[in-house]
């Protein structure tokens, strides 16, 4: 990352790509709490499974909504994706950090 700035990309959209392609083998799926929603999520193991990751990491991802633009990375690349299929706005990012980049070894 450049400098001392964090970005963070937001969760849901790598949570619904893994709902579609990644179904629980358990047939598990917790049911969102939201009154009356017909949405489904995998169960938080089965994220942890997939990400190499701690089911207390996958509470906290939903929690905050959100994710280092390093650890999206990391999971995409763990998924076999580039993050910017994920995160369209991952190319804009990465202009700005590598103009970062090179102002600061100018």
């Amino acid at each position: 990352m450049a400098g001392n700035h964090m970005r963070f990309l937001p969760w849901q959209p790598l949570e619904q790509y893994l709902v579609v392609n990644f179904p629980d083998p358990d047939a598990y799926r917790d049911k969102l709490l939201d009154a009356g929603s017909q949405d489904y999520v995998l169960s938080a193991s089965w994220i942890a499974e997939l990400l190499d990751v701690s089911r207390q990491t996958i509470y906290r991802h939903r929690q905050r909504e959100r994710i280092l633009q390093r650890t999206a990375d990391r999971y995409a690349v763990e998924l076999g994706l580039h993050p910017s299929w994920l995160w369209p706005e991952w190319f804009d990012d990465s202009r700005i950090m590598s103009l970062e980049n090179e102002l600061s070894c100018a």
